[in-house]
Parts: C-alpha cells; structure tokens; sequence
C-alpha cells in the first residue's frame, strides 16, 4: 500500500521533469504512478503524450494523443480546474507545432476549446 504522503509523488514528479525537459524520466516517474494510481488514467495519459513530444518520437507522440483524446474529461474528479489547464497547456505546447490541416490536432484543439482550457 502507498504511503499517504506518497499517494502522489510520482504525478508531481513526472509533471516536474516534464518541465524540465527530462522526458525519459518522467515516463517512467508516469509508468509508476500509474502502477500506485490506477484511477488516474487521464493524467497519465497526457503526461504519455508530452514526453512523446519531447523525446520527438512522432508516431507514439501521434498513438497517445490519439487514446488522450479517446478519454472523457467529464470522469476527471481528482484535478482542480487549474490542474486540468495546466495539463492542457503543456500538451498545446506541443500540438500547435503539428500541422493546421492535422486532424488530431484540430480534434485536440475542439476538445480544448469546448472545455473551456484553452491556453491564453
């Protein structure tokens, strides 16, 4: 059993090596929590895209934005709205460098803009 203080150390971690561009790290730091977290499937999910982007590997970059977008926002009870933009935002960052006429990126876009979380 996870440890309280514990319960989300490796969500904070993943997002934090995230931003630091430690890509390979916060996959696995992502692989972890989603061993010890298994209710926080979207989170996970996004966290799985960014580092995607970040390791530049297009086709799973493409696959988990694809299985992202699959997941339904509505379920997400475990993130503040904040929470939710800032998940948001760090996958914008690396959808709008896909090309305009890209599917899954207008699809990203749409889901984005009907949540309401669309970066400024």
């Amino acid at each position: 059993m996870v440890e309280r203080s514990e319960h989300h150390r490796n969500y904070y971690r993943a997002s934090s090596l995230l931003e630091l561009e430690r890509c390979e790290e916060s996959l696995a730091a992502t692989e972890a929590e989603a061993a010890n977290n298994l209710d926080r499937v979207r989170t996970v999910a996004a966290h799985r895209v960014a580092a995607e982007a970040g390791l530049n590997r297009s086709d799973g970059f493409r696959n988990r934005l694809s299985e992202f977008l699959l997941l339904p926002l509505s379920e997400v009870d475990y993130l503040t709205r904040d929470g939710m933009a800032k998940l948001f935002a760090l996958l914008w960052r690396h959808v709008e460098e896909m090309s305009e006429d890209d599917s899954l990126r207008q699809g990203f876009i749409d889901r984005v803009l009907a949540a309401g979380l669309a970066p400024d």
